[in-house]
């Protein structure tokens, strides 16, 4: 992450900007680092909590003008035209539901860009490599004898299902059709060694604006879409893909005949090479037929590629700049090279107008689409019910993004995908044979779960043979069901086996296995929340230390609605007057026996499911719990205070765990919380056996956290995390990582005086 943050602000940094607006803040990985070289920061985010994280943090004299504003990404009202000179949208736009929103965002921060000011847009996602992302990811993840068609399989199923927008590198370049203000358009591949998701498949985009330029330079200025040379250049240019050049050599050309400008096109991109064989060996149904094939045939490739980070390895020792934008002449992840000598200006673009047709649909994925085949299925099998006899209802619904076509336009039968458990969206003209011949013999837990499943998904029928995310379930609505199942059986449902058993018939008898072991997991019961203690400005750290040892040296708690002890901090009577009841925000992923549980708090985003996959790796004696917010279920207000949430998640974790010592952790925004529930907890004398933060801010400065003896968890180092390091391994080779797991660096605190 370290990299990741020092590469954009680099990238910033040398536009020299004066005056910055970044939408989307965040917690303030760029601000706090761009600010101090600004005259003016204006940081706008639609998050209360991560701004209120960030004003915590502004009492120096060098953020006194940095100004913070709660909104979404489309609100510029109050914004004047044309007042900043650099405009941010780092990491943000690949969370834009649709195109349109994304012109709509770009519209306005282009109108807000000065002459001669530049619209900043990082971390775009490669629409161009989002099928070797997918087939990447579910390689990893796939078994030695996983057979190719059904990767294939999974891997459209994943890309059909993908909810983030991903964007064609061209769409940039056909924004000046748009915005006529653009002058220029710089594609960039991001720099770092670490090679993972933000490495290998995404890029930045610098949008120059010139809001003076005349109608006629506006027509002799086209887009561009490839490295730009002139006419006398043509001999310092040269094809790698023709004939491949090491390095070495080209430093060594550089060195002795000194060029203004060294082009090399066409190079084989070591970072995703990898992925794309695999997309194009799913693509084109070569042999070999098993993932563990394949896995040995990439292993044992001798194919040539190198890494972008090398070529700007050079800038060290060469008085050359290096810019590396992706190849126009191939999708399979190539890069161009361009040297500049230094004190060279940069030459005019060349035009090349055979993509300037495209429309824009076609340069983004669509976000949304997996949510409308949700909703649209149910309601097509429904109405298909209704209108025809069983035996013409279809047995399987599969959504495709678009239909196969041969080269005469006609639907090629072949390219359709199998019907198969791993892409069949719907199959209930079997679902409904099987659950009438079984409809004898249904149980009550099976009961329960229809119940369950018809009142969240909203359907009128469901059998026990039909898949929760076929019927438009989705992540959110899956830690719904546990709480379901937790409030209706009393029983506490992994949520990784929902993911694992989607069917009533698959999960009711692990409920019942469950059921019989009752002993060994202990319910989290509802927690009621006090809000009225975060009405008054929060006490001084000591004297909320001996408030809660006061509170908690009195006599045993009251019992809540549920027959269980509240927890400490809502004994006092001054807490009482406005309790909230809510469901319990502990979202069970695996659950072990003998070890103190893992408590893992939710990103940003609110939602626990990313942590999913590193429950399944870390799965062993230990219990690993996510902590999911308020509000999500649109019924309760969400908290809008870090030591608010942290004191709700204590109250949570302290009815399974009422005594240390605690292990916890979260990512991004995620460490912020666990961070305070950390101090929360040291202050009430408990122990803290682990704080693992991940792609987290440090919340104090380093010096101040190595030394200052008052600060509870002095015994801290950074390192890289163990996520990163290995504990995401996902293939039998062992050097197989996640591609979307950042190398990034995690404070680790241990409060033990040997750590």
């Amino acid at each position: 992450m370290q990299e990741w943050v020092s590469d954009r602000v680099q990238q910033i940094l040398a536009l020299k900007p004066k005056r910055v607006l970044e939408i989307g803040c965040g917690t303030g990985l760029l601000l706090f680092q761009i600010a101090p070289h600004c005259q003016k920061y204006v940081g706008t985010d639609f998050s209360s909590v991560s701004l209120q994280s960030i004003r915590n943090q502004l009492d120096t004299p060098n953020l006194s003008h940095v100004e913070l504003l709660h909104r979404t990404a489309t609100d510029f009202e109050g914004i004047d035209p044309k007042s900043f000179d650099v405009v941010i949208l780092n990491s943000i736009v690949q969370y834009f539901p649709s195109v349109d929103y994304l012109l709509q965002v770009l519209e306005g921060a282009i109108q807000s860009v000065t002459d001669r000011g530049t619209l900043f847009v990082g971390d775009v996602r490669s629409l161009p490599l989002l099928t070797a992302f997918h087939a990447w990811v579910q390689f990893c993840q796939a078994d030695d004898s996983m057979e190719r068609n059904q990767l294939q399989q999974r891997v459209e199923r994943s890309r059909f299902e993908e909810p983030e927008l991903a964007i064609d590198p061209a769409f940039f370049y056909q924004l000046r059709d748009r915005f006529p203000q653009i002058h220029r358009v710089q594609i960039r591949l991001s720099r770092g060694r670490s090679h993972n998701e933000m490495t290998q498949f995404r890029y930045n985009v610098l949008l120059h604006v010139e809001q003076c330029l005349s109608d006629q330079n506006l027509v002799s200025q086209a887009p561009t879409f490839s490295i730009p040379f002139s006419h006398k250049d043509r001999g310092n240019r040269h094809d790698w893909k023709l004939k491949p050049i090491i390095i070495e050599a080209v430093q060594q050309h550089l060195v002795e005949t000194q060029p203004e400008i060294f082009i090399i096109t066409n190079i084989t991109n070591d970072r995703v090479n990898a992925a794309v064989k695999i997309a194009n060996w799913l693509r084109n149904k070569e042999a070999p037929k098993t993932v563990g094939r394949m896995r040995e045939v990439l292993q044992n490739s001798t194919e040539g590629a190198i890494d972008p980070q090398a070529w700007w390895n050079l800038e060290a020792g060469l008085p050359y700049t290096v810019e590396i934008i992706w190849s126009t002449q191939t999708d399979a992840g190539n890069y161009d090279v361009l040297l500049i000598r230094h004190g060279v200006d940069i030459p005019e673009d060349s035009p090349i107008g055979s993509e300037r047709d495209r429309p824009n649909h076609s340069l983004t994925n669509h976000p949304l689409q997996a949510n409308l085949a949700r909703q649209l299925i149910p309601e097509l099998r429904q109405h298909l019910r209704q209108t025809l006899p069983d035996y013409m209802v279809p047995a399987a619904f599969v959504p495709l993004e678009t239909l196969p076509l041969t080269p005469n336009g006609k639907i090629d039968r072949r390219g359709l995908p199998p019907l198969s458990d791993d892409f069949i969206y719907a199959s209930n003209t079997t679902n409904v044979q099987n659950a009438n011949h079984d409809n004898a013999s249904i149980t009550q837990t099976q009961t329960t779960l229809i119940e369950i499943w018809q009142d969240l998904l909203r359907l009128k029928s469901v059998t026990v043979y039909d898949n929760f995310f076929e019927l438009g379930g989705h992540s959110l609505l899956a830690t719904q069901m546990t709480s379901r199942v937790r409030d209706a059986l009393g029983l506490e449902l992994p949520l990784k086996n929902v993911f694992e058993s989607p069917t009533i018939a698959q999960l009711a008898p692990i409920l019942e296995t469950l059921r019989d072991n009752t002993s060994i997991h202990t319910l989290p019961p509802l927690v009621r929340l006090d809000r009225s203690a975060y009405r008054r400005k929060r006490a001084s750290l000591s004297n909320n230390q001996r408030e809660i040892q006061n509170l908690k040296s009195e006599v045993q708690p009251p019992l809540n609605y549920l027959g269980t002890k509240l927890p400490i901090s809502q004994k006092n009577g001054r807490f009482g007057q406005q309790i909230i009841a809510a469901r319990s925000p502990l979202i069970p992923l695996t659950l072990g026996h003998s070890q103190q549980p893992f408590f893992c708090v939710h990103p940003m985003f609110g939602v626990v499911f990313p942590y999913l996959e590193l429950a399944h790796h870390l799965e062993g004696n230990r219990s690993f719990y996510g902590l999911q917010p308020l509000g999500l279920d649109g019924k309760s207000p969400p908290l809008n205070r870090i030591e608010e949430i942290a004191t709700y998640y204590i109250q949570a974790i302290q009815t399974l765990q009422p005594d240390g010592p605690y292990f916890l952790g979260g990512w991004s925004f995620g460490g912020l919380v666990a961070f305070e529930m950390a101090q929360q907890l040291t202050q009430a004398g408990q122990q803290i056996a682990l704080l693992a933060m991940l792609d987290t801010p440090a919340p104090l400065q380093p010096a101040i956290f190595l030394s200052n003896p008052q600060v509870p968890f002095r015994h801290c180092a950074l390192v890289y995390t163990a996520v990163s390091a290995g504990l995401w391994h996902t293939c039998h080779q062992p050097d197989a990582i996640l591609p979307f797991v950042v190398f990034s660096q995690a404070m680790v605190c241990d409060r033990s005086s040997d750590s």
